[in-house]
């Protein structure tokens, strides 16, 4: 059985969440815990700790596969689970980086972590953003036609980057900084048109492009596995 628990509100919990989902493998979710620093995965005798940790080890030993469009699974190949390609983990990990930047961001903006943090800090916040912000930007603009940060699929990237980003928007950067990131705009609400995605991110509204992310409740539950 694998098992996640996490602070409440953290954003590594419901990318956890849709990495599962779409691996179609069973996650038992424990009651949040206010003391943790960040989200624990337990999956038999292995301990991940951290939402890289737990992306990676999920799409190591996953059945595979990527997000492709609509959520269709594309089966993996030799060189490794499509969530997290052999090819692609030099490109992967610098989004993992960017993932990590922005999910401190979060901490810093949004409840129950904000009450922790002054103002400067969440100052610093917001400038750390727009720079991940205008790297994204930059990346998804390079190559014509990219939909998803690392080619025409999605992998642990996007669910990473994602998952850290949708509860920033709205609370956090106003239209015209949306406006801006127009590109980000759309590879995000691409992303929410998973099923994986919109099942662990919660009841989506559009909001230019932007989904919503729900808290979680407080005790153990058990999530469906599968689409």
């Amino acid at each position: 059985m694998h098992t996640i628990q996490a602070p409440p509100g953290h954003p590594g919990q419901p990318a956890a969440l849709i990495a599962y989902g779409f691996l179609e493998q069973q996650l038992t979710i424990d009651a949040p815990d206010p003391d943790l620093p960040a989200p624990v995965l337990k999956a038999g005798e292995h301990t991940a700790h951290g939402t890289t940790d737990i992306l990676r080890h999920g799409a190591d030993r996953g059945s595979g596969g990527h997000l492709g469009d609509h959520g269709v699974g594309v089966a993996a190949t030799h060189s490794g689970s499509s969530l997290y390609p052999e090819e692609l983990k030099g490109s992967i990990d610098k989004w993992l980086v960017v993932a990590a930047t922005l999910e401190a961001v979060a901490l810093a903006w949004v409840e129950p972590f904000a009450g922790k943090a002054d103002d400067k800090a969440r100052e610093d916040a917001k400038s750390a953003a727009t720079t991940a912000l205008e790297q994204i930007k930059v990346d998804l603009t390079a190559e014509a036609g990219r939909k998803f940060l690392t080619g025409a699929s999605a992998t642990i990237a996007d669910v990473a980057v994602a998952s850290a980003l949708s509860p920033l928007f709205g609370s956090v950067l106003g239209k015209p900084l949306q406006a801006h990131f127009g590109p980000v705009l759309a590879w995000l609400g691409a992303c929410h048109e998973l099923p994986q995605f919109a099942k662990a991110l919660g009841e989506r509204r559009r909001i230019e492009g932007v989904g919503a992310m729900e808290r979680e409740g407080n005790g153990r539950r058990r999530v469906a596995k599968g689409r």
